[in-house]
């Protein structure tokens, strides 16, 4: 009985202290403080309650309170001080005397610059009465609404979204080149031990937004070098490296930013979450890649996957409702208006969509949703400018192709059935062409070219094996029309608005593809089928447009073409159909494939020249005639000299997409 007094007591004890506690006033939310950047660099206590603190009124000090600053050690500071100067008064001597003669400005007209040393594609010949049969009424060239601007859009019911002020002036070769009142630079920058002036970096701007940004209109032109730098260094300097691929006042500096600008933004990435800006910059340097030699190098992938997660991360997927995302207090990162975050979210997903089709992965890197097809209609909070706009759709298209294309799970390569292919594809190539009705109007060249690219992608799908050997050959035809229209149209576009030259990393993927096409048809019995010269003169205009991509020596675009032209060469004509070897990838299968055979052509090439070999195995091999390559490639073809002289392996090309043979021998290859 003791014990249970005991333990009544207690028990009684216990419910007091638990009322107690429920009528306490409970107290209010904490409220983090966060100091201003001034106290935080010096060490010092902030009453950051007040705005600006005690201590920034004080001394006239800008108080400004950033929860992400990371305070700056003064011996970091002084080390890059010591760099800085050192390569600083180098480069204002050289802003301060005048260029040589005879360097041309970045911004000269095209018209008035010398040649690039690169062939000019020949005058394309009509294409034949069988391959315009092959795609009926729609091989015919869409009549081209605006002959010298690929930007302005005449008939535009819908007013775009905050234009800016702008004024638009022709600059030779048609490419429309802004002239925004945007603020001059104020102050040199420099990374790592580059150093740039402010005429160049004015200079550099001008280039970018006046080239480049027509094609992917992203970025705001009216903002200053210095608000760029000041939001987002890294957003800053990959303006500043995307326009140096055409600065012909210095070949070297696209080189030379190359691993400071890449290392930068490895370096933001690591410290998330990433400003807005940042993710722009990202799928800026995935549009217009860092040139490489090397498929280990191309971060484009990575760098599209991390920007959607980034961009998921900041709530850009819902446009109206980033309080949900980030409090009013870290507004640093939720900063944008709802159009920005829309014209963000929105590139996010164009950019995912087209590294999804070259590379061949499903439609898991894309996320488009509610806000995206709010995005592609007018009249409403979420609508885009006509140009991204209209690009948001074909993309849209691209995603939903994808999606049937690779959702059958009871394939290995998710594949629908072959009667079930074959309804998907028709039916998808009846709202491509309800589209292009719709928006025929209002298209700009550039904007037939991206419709034409999607009418291929979907075409692709008839090169996969079928038992359907009518349907099939039509299919392939229908391909090739779409291939043979989309070289016509680049051609046409890169005299008018010189395209190839800033044009993003699309339209080279996009030309790999057609030069795929063509060379499957021309080398295959369905070469019968449609005019042979017209092929070889859209083929070799498709490996000139290439090379007119490449801004590095050796890089991707030239030794695609390279490729591409080698394996014409040494690919004699055979009666049987075009098929293919690697059906992994997707609409990209094709492009692999001709890397695969490309591969065992190289192969076989080696086996042959290791025959000279003295069979004894000793004493040098024996010297080839130079002057017996033609009777050697008459007498036994396959034996003909490789012409580029390769040293690298197949591990070592340098082409837009990774290309791993084991992965693609564990997946399966039919």
């Amino acid at each position: 009985m003791p014990d249970g007094r005991a333990n009544d007591g207690s028990v009684a004890t216990v419910d007091s202290r638990t009322e107690a506690r429920e009528r306490r006033p409970s107290k209010e939310p904490h409220v983090r403080r966060v100091a201003c950047t001034q106290c935080r660099q010096s060490k010092l206590r902030c009453d950051s309650a007040t705005t600006p603190c005690s201590r920034c009124e004080r001394l006239g000090l800008t108080c400004e309170k950033d929860a992400r600053y990371k305070r700056v050690s003064k011996k970091s500071k002084i080390d890059d001080l010591e760099k800085q100067v050192q390569h600083l008064r180098t480069v204002m001597g050289q802003v301060q005397s005048p260029p040589p003669n005879g360097v041309p400005s970045a911004l000269t007209p095209v018209s008035d610059r010398s040649p690039a040393p690169i062939s000019t594609p020949p005058t394309l010949p009509p294409l034949s009465d069988a391959t315009a049969s092959a795609d009926g009424s729609r091989l015919a060239s869409v009549p081209f609404i605006l002959e010298n601007n690929p930007i302005a859009r005449p008939g535009i019911e819908n007013t775009p979204i905050n234009p800016g002020p702008t004024s638009l002036s022709v600059v030779g070769g048609g490419v429309a080149v802004p002239r925004h009142s945007r603020p001059a630079a104020r102050m040199i920058r420099a990374i790592d031990s580059t150093a740039l002036g402010l005429g160049q970096i004015d200079s550099l701007f001008q280039l970018f937004f006046g080239h480049y940004h027509p094609f992917f209109p992203l970025l705001d032109p009216s903002q200053s070098p210095d608000q760029y730098y000041d939001i987002c260094p890294l957003l800053f300097w990959t303006i500043i490296s995307v326009a140096a691929r055409r600065y012909s006042e210095d070949p070297k500096l696209l080189m030379i930013l190359s691993r400071s600008v890449t290392k930068l933004a490895w370096d933001t990435i690591s410290a998330p979450p990433l400003h807005i800006c940042a993710v722009q910059a990202l799928l800026v340097q995935c549009i217009w890649p860092f040139p490489s030699m090397r498929m280990r190098s191309d971060a484009s992938a990575s760098f599209t996957s991390i920007a959607i997660s980034a961009a998921m991360h900041l709530g850009l997927h819902r446009p109206a409702h980033a309080h949900c995302f980030w409090p009013s207090s870290d507004s640093v990162f939720a900063s944008g208006n709802r159009p920005d975050r829309t014209k963000t979210w929105a590139a996010c997903n164009i950019v995912a969509e087209y590294t999804i089709m070259n590379c061949g992965y499903p439609s898991a890197m894309s996320c488009f949703d509610w806000s995206i097809d709010r995005a592609c209609e007018t009249g409403n909070p979420y609508s885009l400018p006509d140009d991204l706009r209209f690009h948001l759709i074909v993309q849209r298209f691209c995603h939903r192709i994808t999606k049937a294309m690779s959702g059958n799970v009871s394939h290995q390569l998710g594949l629908p059935s072959e009667n079930e292919r074959y309804i998907l594809i028709n039916l998808l190539e009846t709202e491509i062409d309800s589209a292009e009705g719709q928006f025929q109007q209002r298209m700009t060249l550039i904007d037939e070219i991206y419709l034409w690219a999607t009418r291929l992608y979907l075409r692709l799908f008839y090169f996969f094996d079928s038992s359907l050997a009518d349907q099939r050959r039509a299919g392939v035809l229908k391909a090739y029309a779409a291939a043979a229209t989309l070289i016509s149209k680049v051609v046409s576009a890169d005299a008018s608005v010189n395209l190839l030259a800033y044009s993003p990393i699309f339209i080279l993927r996009m030309l790999c593809t057609v030069g795929s096409v063509l060379f499957k048809v021309l080398s295959s019995s369905f070469s019968q089928f449609v005019d042979a010269n017209t092929g070889a003169a859209l083929f070799n205009s498709t490996i000139s447009a290439m090379r007119q991509c490449s801004v590095a020596v050796d890089d991707l675009a030239m030794r695609a073409a390279n490729i591409l032209e080698q394996l014409s060469k040494t690919t004699a004509k055979t009666d049987e159909e075009p098929s293919l070897v690697i059906q992994s990838r997707l609409g990209a299968s094709i492009f692999f494939d001709c890397l695969w055979r490309f591969k065992e052509k190289e192969a076989h090439a080696n086996s042959a020249a290791n025959t000279n070999v003295n069979p004894a195995g000793t004493g040098p091999i024996p010297q080839r005639n130079p002057h017996g390559d033609e009777q050697m490639a008459e007498a036994a073809p396959q034996l003909s000299p490789n012409p580029m002289a390769m040293t690298w392996g197949f591990d070592d090309f340098g082409l837009p997409w990774p290309f791993d043979v084991s992965s693609i021998m564990d997946n399966g290859v039919n």
